[in-house]
């Protein structure tokens, strides 16, 4: 079944669990919490979780460094993706509550080779891609700075995330 988050093609109270892996950033979340409230079961949970883009080392500032000037020449795009955390979604009027949430960090050993085109992928280098920037100039300009940050090895970069486990709120759970 295919659909969307604001318009969720599923009966009433039918699902016991929703989760969201990144992709809340991009919905209209006015629309979807209304639409989560109705199909979860009165005991249904949302879990909502996202990790940042690999930007740092455990040991050094350098990748840290090299993404802030990745940020600086190819920012990413305004208003494509909303900010959330789960203290920001504990504030938020979505007739859901944060029961509990944990921010984490998980370290994984890449490749110079496979960070740099897992760096390809990110939001800012598609919108300067569809901005009339060639994707090998882009390439090429990340690949050179990086090549003094991994000098050749593997290294171990660190993923920073959340989760947070939302159920309804009170009313909402007397539908």
């Amino acid at each position: 079944m295919v659909g969307e988050a604001e318009a969720i093609p599923l009966r009433d109270r039918s699902v016991d669990l929703i989760t969201a892996a990144g992709s809340l950033n991009y919905a209209n979340l006015d629309l979807f919490f209304p639409e989560a409230g109705r199909v979860l079961a009165p005991q249904g949970m949302l879990l909502v979780y996202d990790f940042s883009p690999g930007r740092s080392f455990r040991s050094t500032t350098n990748l840290d460094e090299w993404f802030c000037s990745f940020h600086r020449r190819y920012p990413p795009p305004p208003n494509e993706a909303r900010q959330l955390s789960p203290e920001i979604l504990a504030k938020l009027n979505s007739g859901f509550r944060v029961q509990t949430c944990q921010h984490f960090e998980i370290g994984v050993t890449l490749t110079p080779d496979f960070y740099l085109d897992y760096m390809m992928t990110e939001t800012n280098v598609a919108s300067a891609a569809r901005s009339g920037v060639p994707h090998a100039e882009i390439k090429s300009w990340c690949a050179e700075p990086l090549a003094p940050v991994w000098r050749g090895s593997e290294r171990e970069v660190l993923f920073r995330g959340y989760f947070a486990c939302m159920g309804l709120t009170a009313p909402d759970r007397a539908r």
